[in-house]
């Protein structure tokens, strides 16, 4: 995320992207599902940035979400991320 945040001033004079193997190999993962096999390489990056979206986003929202809507309510939402997002895995790769 840091990298992806805290990187205007320098994106242009870099180098060596270091997310950028990780992200490579997150859409060859992605292009052989069974529903990934006719995808671009654009496509599946596409589909692994929207899934590391709803991933970072749920973390940096967690201290807002608590305050919103109470420990309670939250910690009720926290317990279902994990099945919500391999619910949207399993969606995304097609099972």
């Amino acid at each position: 995320m840091r990298e992806l945040l805290d990187n205007p001033a320098r994106a242009k004079q870099v180098h060596s992207w270091y997310l950028r193997d990780f992200l490579h190999s997150l859409v060859s993962l992605v292009r052989n599902t069974p529903s990934g096999k006719n995808l671009s390489e654009t496509q599946a990056l596409a589909r692994v940035y929207l899934l590391l979206g709803a991933i970072n986003y749920f973390a940096v929202s967690r201290p807002t979400l608590k305050q919103m809507f109470g420990r309670r309510d939250f910690n009720a939402i926290e317990g279902k991320i994990p099945l919500e997002f391999r619910r949207l895995v399993q969606m995304s790769i097609g099972r």
